[in-house]
This record gives C-alpha cells, sequence and structure tokens, in this order.
C-alpha cells in the first residue's frame, strides 16, 4: 500500500510539473507574439472601478477579511487611427489608483480591446510557472536519486568497453 502511494505523489508531482511548465510555454508563446505585433502608445489613467468582494489578508497563520475593496484602473489611449479607447487595466490592487497618473499601453492595432498594461505581472507569471515546474521536477529527481544512480550505473557498465587481457 506504501508503494502505491509513493506511485501516486509522484504521478501528481510529475503532473502539477508538466501543467506549470505546459502553461508557462503557453503565455510564454501567446506574449512573443502579443509583441510582435502590439503598438505602444501612453494612456492616461481617467478613473477607476471598485470590485464587489472585499479582499483577504494573510497575517502569520491566520486570514482574515479586511474592508479594502480591489480597485481597477480605467485607462484611456489613443490608437495609431486617432481613436480614444476607454479600457479596464488588467491588473487590480487595494489601493485607489491616482486618476491623471501616465501608463504604459501595448495594444493590437487590428483589436485596440486587446492590450496590456502590466507587462511585468504577465513576466513574473511565466517566471513562477517555469520556476515552479522545474522545482517539482527537482522533487521528483530528489525522491528518486538513488535509483537513478544505480540505473545510470548499469548503463555506463553496459556502454563501456570490455577490458582487453594484454
Amino acid at each position: 500500500m506504501k508503494r502505491i502511494g509513493m506511485i501516486y505523489i509522484r504521478l501528481q508531482t510529475l503532473l502539477i510539473a508538466i501543467t506549470l511548465i505546459g502553461f508557462g510555454v503557453s503565455e510564454l508563446r501567446e506574449l512573443h507574439s502579443f509583441l510582435a505585433i502590439a503598438k505602444t502608445t501612453e494612456g492616461i489613467v481617467v478613473g477607476y472601478k471598485r470590485s464587489d468582494r472585499k479582499g483577504s489578508v494573510r497575517k502569520s497563520s491566520t486570514t482574515h477579511s479586511t474592508n479594502e475593496y480591489f480597485y481597477a484602473r480605467v485607462i484611456a489611449f489613443r490608437d495609431s487611427n486617432h481613436r480614444v479607447h476607454h479600457v479596464l487595466s488588467d491588473a487590480s490592487g487595494t489601493e485607489i489608483p491616482t486618476v491623471g497618473e501616465r501608463v504604459t499601453v501595448r495594444y493590437d492595432p487590428t483589436d485596440p480591446g486587446r492590450f496590456m498594461t502590466d507587462l511585468g505581472i504577465r513576466c513574473s507569471a511565466i517566471i513562477f510557472s517555469f520556476a515552479f515546474g522545474l522545482f517539482c521536477f527537482g522533487v521528483l529527481l530528489a525522491m528518486d536519486w538513488g535509483q537513478y544512480r544505480t540505473w545510470l550505473a548499469k548503463l555506463s557498465n553496459q556502454t563501456s568497453p570490455a577490458p582487453t587481457g594484454r
């Protein structure tokens, strides 16, 4: 029964690693294709939208609700055809955004509704998924290191040339 449990844990860890790395690859490809066609312009925060749900804050070992709401910025930007677009930012926080703040907007010229204001958040998610996926693979290697060493030793003994009798 213990053996089945360990196999189950290894399979779960492998599935998590593959999923995270697959997500990272997918997001990286999408980001690369978006940035290849995206135009960059300056936008201005013209307002904000408050979410209906309240946030939760984790302090030491307990999580408790706060009276803080999440706020997303409403950004106005002008595309290359001089049309003004108002969009809701792809990032939100618990602080009320500053109206009048200038932000960099990257947008798809064929569909200005497809935009990005916070490249750092997107890159952080990609880096995190790769890092945690690789960590999971490392855990798998550490769990089976003894078996890998035995397997590699057998493999090297099979492929090494036979000693000559001189």
